[in-house]
């Protein structure tokens, strides 16, 4: 089977993320949390849809969450620290993607 019909035959998450996605020889689980700007109703709902789908993936997999265009309030953050708390049995390796300027205001 080749890339292309793996990608052909592979689900999607509720972001609309191929699952798994296929780079570099490995797999890896897009969560897309981005682009919800001050809307943490809606982040946060598709925060909850993405952990129950991978969750019931039962699939260890590097997993790379992106924030970009999303406002990281202190809301936000203990909602991800909830998240990555509850998908940590599934996730090989995490990585944030995002500007992070705002996180380093909140914290300091």
């Amino acid at each position: 089977m080749n890339r292309h019909d793996r990608r052909m035959n592979g689900q999607t998450s509720p972001s609309g993320s191929l699952f798994p996605y296929h780079y570099k020889g490995g797999e890896l689980h897009c969560l897309k949390y981005g682009g919800f700007h001050n809307d943490e109703t809606a982040l946060f709902s598709r925060i909850d849809d993405e952990e129950e789908f991978f969750i019931s993936s039962k699939r260890k997999l590097n997993t790379w969450i992106d924030l970009y265009e999303t406002n990281v309030s202190r809301r936000v953050i203990r909602k991800l620290v909830d998240n990555i708390a509850h998908i940590s049995p599934q996730v090989r390796r995490l990585a944030l993607v995002g500007d992070f300027t705002i996180i380093r205001k909140l914290v300091v």
